[in-house]
């Protein structure tokens, strides 16, 4: 993982499931990543009805220029890229294991910057990846930020981090997996 905020918001992850495959959606507490909200998208992993979004961080509904809560996660992907998106929620939510990948974004007509999508799958109701909590993050915050609302999302490649080494990005990996 590339980003702090990504970094961060992993480590809560990982020690709120401590042993356990994936933490409960309950034992979510937002106070405990305060200085990543901004970045943050609850979303149910239902991909049938496009990952609806439960709750969106106010500094991703200002990249897209929209209140973000309510629609579908995988209609903000371009067209050619929504089946992409669908497979790394599934990905993520079979491997009950967390995925970090890598986008450009930009508004139309602007220099593309890099984002980075964590994907960190979430147990509700008694359910397992029923809700996944994504890091939308880009470092730093484009200026034209909340100015313009971003194209849709394309993938530009992926990367990941090993929960059980604690290991650098390496190029290969899909899904984070767990040892």
């Amino acid at each position: 993982m590339k980003h702090q905020t990504s970094r961060d918001v992993f480590a809560y992850w990982d020690r709120l499931r401590g042993a356990a495959a994936l933490p409960d959606r309950r034992d979510f507490d937002p106070l405990a990543v305060r200085d990543s909200l901004d970045w943050i998208v609850m979303i149910d992993t239902d991909v049938a009805t496009g990952a609806p979004i439960r709750v969106a961080g106010s500094g991703v509904s200002a990249l897209f220029g929209r209140e973000l809560r309510g629609s579908s996660f995988v209609s903000l992907w371009r067209l050619r890229d929504r089946a992409e998106a669908i497979d790394w929620i599934e990905a993520a939510c079979v491997a009950e294991a967390p995925s970090c990948e890598s986008l450009l974004v930009a508004p139309l007509d602007r220099d593309p910057v890099a984002m980075e999508l964590l994907i960190l799958p979430f147990r509700h109701l008694d359910v397992a990846a029923a809700r996944a909590l994504c890091v939308l993050s880009v470092d730093p915050t484009p200026r034209w930020a909340g100015l313009m609302p971003l194209a849709p999302l394309a993938w530009t490649g992926a990367q990941g981090v090993s929960p059980a080494t604690r290991e650098q990005p390496r190029s290969t990996i899909r899904v984070l997996s767990r040892i």
